[in-house]
């Protein structure tokens, strides 16, 4: 019966090792529309929904109480802003839904979009996330979001891993 619990370490894959196994580097071509980065940011940012659906009660309790006008009124305004600040958000994060090129190899992270490239080394990549639906890569204060259903589970997950080997290379 073999011994599962071996005193040998295992040995450290060096980095052309890690290239070949991987297959890097490895381009990546995506397109984040406008309704998935709604999507995305609604996943994200829920609180907007709750924050509406609570000054819907508050303003129909109020209604029901007999409140005057000037309370109802204030309860309508927050809920206008919020909406107003949430479009202004989208609107100007829709500029940024553009065609993109990423290129993940040894040294980093290169992702052009608009003809700008734009290079991260390894240090600079500070969170990769994968759910169910998107797969994240926080690269400085930028996020890179890549729709599943354009790039595929299987290759999301196999992106993933590769990331993450690289970064655990790296440090």
């Amino acid at each position: 019966m073999p011994n599962h619990y071996s005193a040998n370490p295992q040995p450290n894959l060096q980095s052309s090792q890690l290239a070949q196994d991987y297959h890097l580097p490895l381009n990546i071509n995506y397109h984040l529309t406008v309704r998935e980065l709604h999507g995305f940011i609604m996943d994200r940012f829920f609180s907007n929904s709750l924050f509406t659906a609570l000054m819907v009660v508050i303003m129909i309790g109020a209604l029901r109480d007999g409140a005057n006008g000037a309370a109802l009124l204030a309860a309508f305004g927050v809920m206008i802003a919020v909406f107003l600040i949430y479009g202004l958000m989208l609107a100007v994060l829709s500029f940024w839904c553009r065609p993109a090129l990423m290129m993940i190899d040894r040294d980093g992270i290169t992702e052009t979009m608009n003809g700008k490239t734009k290079h991260w080394a390894w240090q600079k990549v500070q969170k990769i996330t994968l759910d169910e639906r998107y797969l994240s890569v926080q690269l400085g204060a930028w996020y890179a979001i890549i729709p599943l259903a354009q790039i595929g589970e299987n290759d999301a997950i196999a992106i993933y891993r590769r990331v993450r080997a690289q970064k655990a290379l790296q440090f």
